[in-house]
């Protein structure tokens, strides 16, 4: 295994409602967690509201933070905890080597896109332009390459929708 999950310390970076979902899945377990907003992912809708104000009703920890890789709070942070796991849905940054080597084996991105065929952003876009019905569902490492980490855990699927 790779971090104790025994210490209940989670990080979720990125935005979205699978991002919501999955900070409410883990606040009901009682997990330590905190949620890594860019600035974008803040003022992201969700059912007109903005994300950082469902996280502010909901009592769910979180920061706002411009550059990830250039906050020194975030990497104090990381630094004292060993057993933190970080859990990224659609983050806005690509994540520097200094952040990586404290969290080597402890940072996944939560991939929905049919990897390898389309990475990065705006690949919801490219299918759609593609009219390509591929899924995919991934766990996957983080590097500071966008989506070229090892896929721990996978699963390939097609949409079935008829036009």
């Amino acid at each position: 295994m790779f971090v104790d999950l025994k210490k209940n310390k989670i990080i979720l970076i990125g935005g979205g409602k699978l991002l919501l979902k999955t900070a409410e899945f883990f606040e009901k377990r009682r997990y330590d967690i905190r949620v890594i907003l860019s600035v974008r992912h803040s003022k992201e809708k969700i059912k007109k509201k903005t994300f950082k104000s469902i996280l502010e009703k909901k009592n769910i920890n979180f920061d706002v933070v411009r550059n990830i890789n250039k906050d020194k709070k975030f990497l104090r942070y990381i630094k004292k905890n060993k057993d933190l796991l970080v859990l990224c849905i659609g983050p806005s940054w690509i994540i520097n080597n200094e952040i990586l080597k404290y969290l080597k084996n402890r940072i996944f991105n939560i991939n929905c896109i049919p990897l390898p065929k389309y990475l990065g952003g705006a690949h919801f876009t490219w299918q759609i332009l593609n009219n390509c019905l591929d899924c995919g569902i991934y766990l996957q490492k983080i590097t500071n390459k966008i989506d070229k980490g090892a896929v721990v855990l996978g699963q390939k699927f097609k949409l079935n929708i008829k036009h």
